[in-house]
């Protein structure tokens, strides 16, 4: 799940303002088959088995140098560079 994070965040538009809460829906509708397989679905709120997927993912591209943390500490707002 964690490459289906990046994979999502590198085909954003720079500069785009992505907040955690809608990441599940976004890569969702855009890795549907991925996410089946992977025993993930589009539900409103984060499922648990998401949020250390999402974390790590996130972690990922920040390494990765593709976003950065935007906002106060738990704003949950991640930068595309």
């Amino acid at each position: 799940m964690r490459y289906l994070i990046a994979e999502f965040i590198r085909k954003m538009g720079g500069g785009a303002i992505l907040p955690v809460q809608i990441l599940q829906s976004r890569v969702y509708k855009q890795f549907p088959n991925e996410c089946e397989r992977l025993g993930f679905t589009g539900g409103k709120r984060i499922e648990e088995k998401w949020r250390k997927d999402i974390r790590w993912g996130l972690q990922d591209a920040k390494h990765q140098g593709l976003i950065e943390h935007v906002g106060s500490a738990k704003s949950g707002l991640w930068k595309r560079i």
